[in-house]
């Protein structure tokens, strides 16, 4: 989070106190869903949406085609598992997340999808 102090993004992505999970969760203001950080297994660098009810799920996928648009990359929709109410959306890379000297070029990464994924959600989600 000191990271995003010094980015000036400490109101917004940084708000919340770190914690020592895998995940980092961030409010946008949306009671449907919230959006997410996760450093998945040692390779992977994942942005997300958590969706938490079914509708809004079906809502949002039958956006899918304008979100990604502007977004500008597709997403992994249907890896919840198939009983879960509330559903993930994914968008995953492959980084070396544990290699220091990479950590800021991942911190730029996901600020800046996030700004994206925010922008797409709130232009879609609207109509």
């Amino acid at each position: 989070m000191n990271y995003c102090k010094t980015v000036g993004r400490d109101k917004d992505i940084g708000s919340r106190k770190p914690c020592y999970e895998y995940w980092y969760d961030v409010t946008i203001g949306n009671p449907d869903y919230h959006m997410f950080f996760q450093l998945y297994h040692q390779k992977v660098l994942r942005i997300g949406i958590y969706v938490y009810r079914p509708e809004d799920f079906a809502r949002l996928e039958s956006k899918k085609a304008e979100i990604e648009a502007l977004y500008g990359a597709p997403f992994e929709w249907y890896t919840s598992r198939k009983k879960s109410v509330a559903k993930r959306i994914l968008h995953s890379i492959d980084a070396d997340v544990h290699n220091p000297e990479l950590y800021t070029q991942h911190f730029d990464w996901l600020i800046a999808h996030f700004d994206k994924l925010r922008n797409a959600l709130e232009t879609a989600d609207k109509k």
